[in-house]
Formats: structure tokens, C-alpha cells, sequence
């Protein structure tokens, strides 16, 4: 079941909406009607063994296959977010 939740109200809400987390709801947190965020159990984020370290192991060869990020790029994305 999924659930949205006000970001504003979220705060007082945290521990309730960890607990329905760990039910193995999904918690949708929106501003303005929009959702920005989506709370959800971290064991379904990792594969079907729930080894962690696999998870991991798995994120950093992803990220080793990637091209570095230059200065260039960095300077550009700046640029970009103050238009």
C-alpha cells in the first residue's frame, strides 16, 4: 500500500512512518501536491539474498565503468542551476 505524506507533516510523523516502512508500506513525501521523495524498506532495494556487501560490491563496478566527471562538466552543471 502506498501512502503520500506532506513533507511538512513528515517530521512529526518519522518514527510512525518508519514503523509502516518496516510494515512494508511505501511512504510517498510530496511539497506542493508534488512528490519529491519515496520512503521504502531498504531490504527491497538489495537483491533477492539480502547480502549487503553484494549490493555494494554490485553499485561500485557499475560505478567504476563510468566516465570520471571533469572540472568542465562540474562548472557547466553550476552554470545550469542558477538560470
Amino acid at each position: 500500500m502506498t501512502v503520500t505524506v506532506k513533507v511538512d507533516d513528515a517530521g512529526t510523523l518519522l518514527a510512525e512512518l518508519l514503523a509502516r516502512v518496516e510494515a512494508g508500506e511505501e511512504i510517498i513525501l510530496s511539497r506542493g501536491g508534488e512528490p519529491v521523495a519515496r520512503m521504502t524498506a531498504f531490504a527491497e532495494l538489495l537483491p533477492a539474498t539480502g547480502d549487503h556487501r553484494s549490493a555494494m560490491d554490485e553499485i561500485l563496478a557499475a560505478r567504476a565503468e563510468l566516465a570520471p566527471t571533469t572540472a568542465g562538466e562540474i562548472d557547466h552543471w553550476k552554470k545550469m542551476g542558477r538560470r
